[in-house]
Formats: structure tokens, sequence, C-alpha cells
């Protein structure tokens, strides 16, 4: 874990379990979304499943970003985010937000 990212002892606690690889509940999640294609709920519940570490990598990079600690301070409303979807649909084919953008429009 980062030193940048003090957390409490229960905060640390969650954080372990967070990123526990959980196979048996990956496997779960796939056969149910085989079983019913519709029920995207599953695709979330196998990704959490499955993430592990990449969260504390991906924090682990953007801090070693020049700004990298100001944009992490820097509080966004990403409900507002997520609701615009003009922007959205402008950034960058391949970008996260444009992603999450044709996602929404398929589903």
């Amino acid at each position: 874990m980062h030193p940048a990212l003090d957390l409490t002892p229960k905060q640390r606690a969650a954080h372990r379990e967070a990123v526990r690889l959980r196979p048996g509940d990956a496997l779960e999640a796939i056969k149910k979304a085989i079983a019913d294609p519709d029920d995207t709920t599953e695709v979330i519940k196998f990704s959490a499943a499955v993430t592990g570490k990449s969260v504390e990598r991906v924090m682990r990079h953007v801090l070693a970003l020049p700004n990298g600690k100001e944009m992490l301070e820097r509080e966004v409303p990403l409900f507002d985010v997520r609701q615009d979807r003009d922007y959205l649909i402008g950034l960058p084919e391949g970008s996260l937000g444009r992603t999450y953008a044709d996602w929404t429009a398929r589903e």
C-alpha cells in the first residue's frame, strides 16, 4: 500500500479484504452471467472478485505523476461527470469515460 494512503487500522483491514482475490465468487458470477446475459450486475460482481491489487497499482501510478497527488485530492463529483453524456462521448476512444459512455449507450 502506498504511504500517501494514510489509513486507519479499520480502513486497512477493509482494504485487505477488498484486494483479496475471490475465484469462487468470480466463477459463480460467470455462471450466472452466462445463464442470464441481460443481468449486468454479475459482470460487476465478477470484476470485484478478480480486481485484486489493480486499484492500488493505479493509485501508485497516479501518485508518481507530476500532478498526481493534486489530481487525487481534487473532489470531482463523479455522479455529475457520469451524467454529462456530451462530455463523455467527446473523450478519446479507449479512455475510461468514453468506454463508459459507449457501454451505457449499448446497455
